[in-house]
C-alpha cells in the first residue's frame, strides 16, 4: 500500500498507510492530482486495496451501534 502511493507522490508520514480513513484521503488525494493516469490509480486503489476488505471492517462497525441512537440524532 505504502509503496503504490509513494510511487504516485503522495507525501506520507509513518502512520499506518492502510487505514480505512487513510484509505479514503488517499483516493482523495489522488482526485486531486489528477494527472493522466489517476483514474486508474483510484481504480487500482479501490479495487486492490479498499473494496476487498470495505465489507467487513463496516459490518464490524456497525455491529454494536446501538440503533435507537439514530432516531434521538435526527430529532424523530
Amino acid at each position: 500500500m505504502r509503496s503504490f502511493l509513494q510511487q504516485r507522490g503522495m507525501p506520507l508520514g509513518e502512520a499506518s498507510a492502510d487505514h480505512f480513513g487513510s484509505l479514503l484521503l488517499a483516493a482523495s488525494w489522488l482526485e486531486d492530482q489528477s494527472q493522466e493516469d489517476e483514474a486508474q490509480a483510484q481504480i487500482t486503489l479501490f479495487d486492490d486495496y479498499l473494496l476487498p476488505w470495505c465489507g467487513r471492517f463496516l459490518g464490524k462497525v456497525e455491529s454494536p451501534c446501538d440503533q435507537r441512537f439514530l432516531p434521538h440524532v435526527s430529532g424523530d
